[in-house]
């Protein structure tokens, strides 16, 4: 096991990033926690800019872009939950002709799931990702988010767990984070 914790996405990235350095190969069971989320000091707003312009370099996708992926924070901002919810008939069709979206996105099955599947009176919330039924095929592909777990906090702070049956770490983890 692996754990690592930093104040901010981007520090957690930067450690969990140096044990991996170390590991020279795959890391089983790498734990990273993220203390405070949303917050964004010049630091973290550093590590990030460098990463993205590394993956910009490499043809990879942007931070925000692998974000916007797992939660559509542009809707949100533009028109709140009701815009969030309307993703699968506005923003994916204009994407899913990209392959790397060819079996959904997660925002996606946030979406079409979690209107359905989330009982807000239950604690803690759950919510699986992963689809046996399309994901099975696809071994080092496709949706790498497997199940999220949602707990309140004894002052309604939230938790967030999130599992990833795998992730391309350098590629993909520091959006991951920011969704």
């Amino acid at each position: 096991m692996h754990p690592c914790s930093d104040t901010t996405r981007a520090g957690a990235w930067l450690k969990a990033a140096q044990i991996l350095r170390k590991q020279k190969t795959h890391a089983y069971n790498l734990i990273v926690e993220v203390e405070q989320p949303a917050l964004a000091t010049p630091q973290s707003r550093a590590i990030e800019s460098r990463v993205d312009a590394f993956l910009r370099a490499y043809d990879c996708q942007p931070i925000h872009t692998v974000a916007e992926t797992i939660f559509p924070s542009a809707e949100y901002v533009s028109g709140g939950l009701p815009k969030v919810l309307q993703y699968p008939n506005t923003v994916f069709p204009e994407i899913k002709s990209v392959s790397a979206n060819s079996r959904g996105t997660y925002a996606l099955r946030l979406t079409q799931r979690a209107v359905y599947e989330l009982d807000l009176g239950l604690e803690p919330l759950e919510l699986k990702f992963y689809d046996p039924e399309i994901d099975h095929a696809n071994p080092r592909g496709g949706q790498c988010l497997s199940h999220v777990s949602l707990k309140l906090g004894p002052d309604r702070e939230l938790y967030l767990t999130a599992l990833y049956r795998y992730q391309y770490f350098l590629q993909k983890a520091l959006g991951n984070l920011k969704g």
